[in-house]
């Protein structure tokens, strides 16, 4: 069995669509695999079964080392390079680069018929509040700027808060300390998908934005973040 839970999507905010996010009902862990393995009439014992999965561990990472892609009835691999070059010109650097593995399903798995007969959508009750877009009206720029002093908007799902609450509100937190966080005062509209608010004074930095709210039963409070982070203009 399986459980999934349905979130908005943050990204066409235009629209009501959202994705599926699933819950499984836990991890089978190596010694599992194994348990199964001398468990099916196999005539493996426990000891040739680890043997066997070490060498074959052991030779993935010998192929990937050497800059292999490997690829398995059960899982293939590549390797990649992270991090960002400025130019055509521009090299492997260390200090900014990483090699890392990257893997996906085999053909096996990609292939293979799904048996799951039970599947259970499951509800968020605590519906926290959903942000998508800071406007600084000063700079006219999206989630990008905050102009101290200026008109903020923010849109979004479930933003409307009670702004005599202290505990509740839109708050500015810096990325650097994310303890100190400096919670709006001035509000000019407050409604459930969009907030209308003075930018309070903010020292030079990096920022999150915020929204706290209250749950429904008044006894949980919700947090909801913008994705990107905002840089004081």
């Amino acid at each position: 069995m399986i459980k999934y839970m349905l979130v908005e999507n943050a990204i066409t905010a235009e629209t009501e669509s959202c994705y599926a996010v699933v819950s499984s009902p836990g991890t089978k862990k190596l010694d599992d695999i194994i348990t199964h393995m001398i468990n099916e009439g196999s005539g493996l014992t426990r000891p040739q079964a680890m043997a066997y999965f070490e060498r074959l561990t052991q030779s993935v990472i010998h192929f990937a080392n050497q800059g292999y892609s490997i690829a398995t009835p059960l899982f293939r691999t590549r390797p990649t390079i992270c991090g960002t070059f400025n130019s055509k010109e521009d090299k492997f650097d260390p200090k900014r680069h990483q090699i890392k593995i990257r893997g996906m399903e085999g053909q096996r798995l990609r292939e293979m018929p799904i048996k799951i007969t039970k599947i259970v959508k499951i509800t968020d009750s605590k519906q926290s509040p959903v942000l998508y877009t800071f406007t600084d009206i000063c700079s006219e720029t999206k989630n990008k700027t905050i102009t101290v002093g200026g008109i903020g908007m923010l849109s979004g799902k479930r933003l409307r808060i009670d702004t005599k609450d202290p505990r509740l509100g839109l708050f500015f937190v810096p990325t650097d300390a994310p303890e100190d966080k400096i919670r709006v005062n001035l509000y000019s509209y407050n409604k459930p998908s969009e907030i209308h608010f003075q930018i309070p004074e903010l020292a030079a930095g990096e920022y999150n934005l915020i929204v706290q709210t209250l749950s429904r039963n008044g006894k949980d409070i919700l947090s909801g973040k913008l994705k990107e982070s905002l840089k004081i203009s």
